[in-house]
């Protein structure tokens, strides 16, 4: 199945992902934050590598959570991992769900 971001730049993108996350530790910049780019769900991702670079003021954020927190995000979000620099692994509940499309 074609990922949803791919297609005509000029049309939004539909989102038909969720993504559930829950980490079950506290993260914060010793343990590995994910890092999302906000906005990022409506971009087109055919060939980010060629257009990531052309949007302004692209700018990554670091999430840091408190045991318990949840986020839900749309699954076309750009996001990352960020380097555990501590010997405890970083736990965190991912879970998405997919729009059925005929």
């Amino acid at each position: 199945m074609p990922s949803e971001a791919l297609g005509e730049p000029s049309t939004p993108v539909r989102p038909l992902r969720l993504t559930f996350n829950v980490p079950l530790v506290d993260v914060d910049d010793a343990n590995g934050p994910m890092e999302v780019i906000p906005g990022s769900h409506r971009m087109h991702h055919d060939d980010c590598r060629a257009h990531i670079y052309d949007v302004p003021r692209l700018h990554a954020v670091r999430l840091h959570f408190r045991l318990g927190d949840a986020m839900l995000r749309d699954g076309n979000m750009l996001h990352r991992g960020t380097s555990n620099t501590i010997a405890e692994p970083r736990v965190l509940l991912d879970r998405t769900y997919r729009a059925v499309i005929d």
